[in-house]
């Protein structure tokens, strides 16, 4: 049984006219078992919010290959890839995006809407575990940024998708905030056990994954094998033999 929920080979995204073409990832290779939590690392600007949406067919890579659930994502229309997400993937956004007309309890049944199995219990009883069943009433900007991320955290776990996207979850918040939203994050993860990608700066919510991947020059390789790259690179460079020290 192939439990892979995760393809990706040879993703290459550019961006730009051909004068000045920018070329963000250069062949991303990528396969991802259901199940896992993986953290996407890299600095600012590398492409990792980019990588994110491409893995979360939000957008389309200039080239490469990608498949979620054995399910190839290209030659599906914009209608059938935003099917697909509704009823597969969930997102956290690093700025929220919740709807402002819409009522913290109202953004978290939206993707259970749209998915055609309205279920207002269960929407209230995922934000009676992220504690915020005395502000189901209020809308986004009556509600912290902290509160905000909960509603946005329950609005992407509510309707049970195997795959969940966590971009930059606690950019916005600060530390003593984002801990908590992250408690809350892991809860809820364990609970529904979905898949969740996460890109982040954070080392140590990157490490509270099962994977730690990093983002360097376009391409993307295991923590382990780029810190293991950059040691044999020092030796060579300070002339330290292998066994020495």
């Amino acid at each position: 049984m192939n439990n892979l929920i995760i393809q990706a080979q040879s993703l290459v995204k550019r961006v730009g006219d051909a004068a000045n073409e920018l070329t963000i990832l250069q062949g991303v290779d990528l396969e991802v078992n259901q199940g896992d939590i993986v953290a996407i690392m890299g600095s600012s600007g590398s492409g990792k919010s980019t990588l994110l949406s491409i893995l979360a067919g939000l957008e389309p890579p200039t080239t490469g290959q990608i498949a979620l659930l054995n399910q190839p994502l290209q030659g599906k229309t914009e209608d059938a890839l935003a099917l697909f997400r509704r009823q597969h993937v969930g997102f956290i956004f690093q700025d929220f995006q919740l709807i402002p007309t819409l009522t913290a309890l109202e953004n978290v049944t939206l993707p259970l809407q749209l998915k055609g199995n309205y279920d207002e219990a269960a929407a209230r009883g995922l934000l009676d575990k992220l504690g915020m069943s005395h502000r189901l009433s209020h809308y986004p900007n009556q509600l912290s940024g902290g509160e905000q991320q909960r509603v946005a955290v329950a609005r992407a776990f509510v309707h049970n998708p195997p795959l969940v996207f966590a971009d930059e979850p606690t950019g916005n918040l600060d530390e003593a905030t984002g801990d908590k939203v992250i408690e809350l994050l892991f809860a809820v993860r364990e609970q529904t056990q979905a898949t969740l990608i996460i890109v982040t700066h954070d080392r140590s919510l990157a490490e509270r994954c099962d994977r730690q991947l990093q983002l360097r020059h376009g391409l993307l390789a295991d923590v382990g094998v780029v810190n293991a790259a950059m040691v044999d690179a020092n030796a060579v460079e300070g002339g330290v033999p292998n066994g020495d020290e």
